[in-house]
């Protein structure tokens, strides 16, 4: 099926409203505007049984409609374009409230039927469009069937499978590392968080790429910009802080995160859990790699402890404590037995 046919198929829902509204605007006419004698206006009964079959045959022919586009969209060979489809026909009846209300099993399984494509299907769409078609089916479902949100996270979890394995079989070709990097920057491009990125950083350190240096430094200028996530900057931290790592590379990162970290940036929300362990993780390494900055990210450490909930203040010492056991395991028994 081509692109045209399916756009025209998906606008199918939006010519059987207009149809709708065209044949339901004028009712019925008191008078004939080109006759000098008035047209005698038809009794309640005759006109109520009119409106009623109009509304009957109008709803008939949505129903028609709707069930053409959805037997199409089975027939798509692109998941791409029967993902955007979905998605459509999904926005469309979400707008109808009272057939929406009536089609609370149809509108499920149309967002079950993309959910399947997303989960089985990804691979096949372009990583742009990917997400693009992810947020906006999330977003419905978040709205308007909260019950499938788990659905919609398990869906999410295989599409990152199907990326960390997408990438994992580039580092088997030929200049692998080269592929593999030039992936890796293309899903930065689409998302902020990328699970697995410190494995793949690590294997570059361990093939001894020439590919490492150039993305560990793109990833660090997005950063700096807010393309990466706090959850991707922490698990990542621990690569720059190494000692194998070069000193400008090292405090790049470093004044990275002290940047994003600055109260400006949390005007409207507040810090997130991930901003303040990633800051309490690299405290020590501004004090020694870049000293100028210290006394400006303490500052800005203390005010977002200040912040913290009593739980989040008891999980950071229980952290701490067992950080700093000479027995951890032990300690961990322990506070399960009391």
């Amino acid at each position: 099926m081509t692109l045209t046919h399916a756009i025209k198929l998906c606008l199918g829902l939006v010519i059987a409203t207009s149809v709708v509204v065209a044949q339901t605007s004028n009712k019925s006419a008191a008078t004939s505007p080109k006759a000098n004698t008035p047209v005698q206006p038809a009794s309640k009964g005759s006109k109520s049984k009119a409106d009623e079959l109009r509304q009957n045959q109008l709803r008939v022919l949505q129903e028609h409609v709707l069930a053409r586009i959805l037997e199409s969209l089975k027939k798509m060979e692109e998941a791409g374009l029967r993902m955007s489809a979905r998605n459509q026909v999904l926005t469309y009846l979400a707008s109808e409230k009272a057939q929406f209300e009536e089609k609370q099993t149809l509108t499920s399984q149309i967002a079950l039927d993309a959910l399947t494509d997303l989960r089985e299907h990804s691979e096949d769409v372009t990583p742009f469009m990917l997400s693009y078609l992810s947020n906006n089916l999330g977003s419905w479902i978040q709205k308007h069937r909260p019950n499938l949100t788990e659905e919609f996270e398990k869906a999410v979890r295989a599409q990152e499978k199907v990326t960390s394995q997408r990438i994992q079989s580039l580092f088997g070709l030929e200049n692998g590392d080269v592929l593999a990097a030039k992936r890796i920057r293309q899903e930065l491009d689409e998302q902020t968080t990328l699970n697995g990125l410190q494995f793949w950083l690590e294997e570059l350190i361990k093939r001894k790429s020439g590919e490492f240096e150039p993305l560990a430094s793109d990833i660090v200028t997005r950063a700096g910009q807010g393309q990466i996530s706090f959850e991707t900057l922490f698990w990542i931290s621990d690569i720059y802080l190494r000692p194998q790592t070069s000193e400008a590379l090292r405090k790049r990162f470093l004044t990275a995160v002290v940047f994003r970290t600055q109260p400006a940036n949390f005007a409207v929300e507040p810090a997130p859990q991930m901003a303040y362990d990633l800051l309490t993780n690299v405290l020590p390494f501004v004090k020694q790699s870049a000293p100028e900055l210290y006394d400006q990210a303490l500052n800005q450490h203390v005010a977002m402890r200040a912040c913290l909930t009593e739980k989040q203040r008891a999980s950071e010492a229980r952290i701490k404590r067992l950080r700093e056991s000479a027995n951890p395991v032990e300690d961990l028994i322990s506070e399960a037995d009391a």
